[in-house]
């Protein structure tokens, strides 16, 4: 079978499994910083051959397969700079290893207060652009955003190509990882300070994010419109930390978060793309916003701290789940332990609309043992 087809094949089963229609299991990869040190890479060697990572990522993947069994896609996959979107859409610096850290040190975000409180009136009165040029190239210079714009693009092109021609469709292909402006906002102005704002004039918060939202769905839509006949784009993140269940109120949330994730999940809809819910930290208490969208149109992807049972409690199983195992668990415990959850978990939810995955994403140094034990219990189940 060749490259192309056996591309074609997955993509079959990965599309099945969005629509909670697949028989078999299915398995995905989310490991942005591992396998590289399996190849001689560095963290600092990624950040600065980016294409290059990209190409090991999809040959240590293919390692993965003739130790454990077919991998069906990438969860998400990244050809370019990973802390340029990182930094845009938390709109804090982001420490990069080789620059800020050691050669094989995990790139971190570094949130700092950016942003005054009388910045919400004038973005307000200026807009989404304005609060861009002002506090994006507070954590990011102009000319390393200059030389990533003008590598993106192809950068993209033959990363994405890559993966195809091997084999392997990829999740979360048609845009950067998309955060709510609860997120941008609460990351411009430093979590402490942002949550102040909240709760002493949250009339002020609830329009700057209306505005900013205004502006910025607009960047969204012109990008999501440019991958609209793209057969190989299936959909993007929409993600969620400070605006988890453990972090804000219901009211909060119902205000100033699920506006914003019910526009763009049906923006990506309309555009027959799939959403895919990227929930850090615990959601059980809003996981039924989910229940806005028609089943079988997106995903809900979580890191260990949502429990994808009262999930399929809550929603029912046409909704497709992917992740959920912890990255502690994938670091620090032992193959028999991996193994262990991933019955569990196919035991408790089923095959049925599950992809086997990393949640969030596999931690820098994860055993290679570890992904081998991962997928060969998903394959060993029943």
């Amino acid at each position: 079978m060749s490259d192309r087809s056996v591309y074609e094949s997955k993509l079959k089963q990965v599309q099945q499994t969005i629509r909670c229609e697949n028989q078999n299991v299915s398995t995905a990869f989310m490991g942005k910083s591992c396998g590289f040190s399996y190849y001689g890479m560095t963290l600092s060697d990624v950040l600065k051959y980016p294409l290059k990572a990209a190409e090991t990522s999809v040959n240590y993947v293919e390692t993965i397969e003739k130790q454990a069994g077919q991998v069906l896609c990438f969860n998400s996959f990244q050809p370019t700079n990973i802390t340029i979107p990182l930094a845009k859409g938390s709109f804090s610096k982001v420490l990069s290893p080789g620059v800020d850290l050691d050669d094989d040190v995990i790139w971190q975000v570094d949130e700092q207060e950016i942003m005054k409180k009388e910045d919400y009136v004038k973005l307000i009165r200026n807009g989404y652009e304005w609060f861009f040029n002002k506090f994006f190239f507070k954590v990011v210079k102009r000319n390393v955003y200059a030389d990533y714009l003008r590598k993106e693009k192809l950068y993209q092109s033959l990363g994405y190509e890559y993966a195809y021609s091997h084999g392997f469709p990829v999740l979360a292909n048609c845009m950067e990882v998309v955060a709510t402006p609860f997120e941008s906002l609460a990351g411009a102005r430093g979590i402490k300070q942002f949550f102040m704002d909240c709760h002493e004039d949250i009339e002020l918060v609830s329009e700057a994010i209306e505005v900013f939202w205004a502006g910025y769905r607009k960047h969204i839509i012109r990008i999501i419109k440019s991958h609209e006949d793209q057969d190989d784009s299936i959909g993007a993140f929409i993600t969620g930390q400070r605006s988890a269940s453990n972090m804000i109120n219901h009211d909060w949330f119902t205000r100033l978060v699920l506006p914003n994730l019910l526009d763009f999940g049906n923006i990506l809809i309309q555009s027959g793309k799939v959403p895919i819910f990227h929930l850090d930290l615990n959601w059980d208490r809003e996981i039924e916003f989910i229940k806005n969208f028609p089943e079988k149109t997106v995903m809900i992807n979580t890191d260990g701290n949502t429990s994808q049972k009262n999930i399929r409690e809550k929603l029912g199983d046409n909704y497709a789940l992917i992740g959920d195992i912890p990255h502690t668990l994938l670091l620090y415990g032992s193959e028999s332990e991996v193994r262990e959850y991933i019955i569990r978990q196919l035991d408790e939810i089923g095959a049925k609309g599950l992809f086997i995955c990393p949640g969030c994403d596999a931690p820098y140094g994860t055993p290679h043992e570890n992904f081998i034990a991962m997928y060969q219990a998903a394959y060993q189940w029943h």
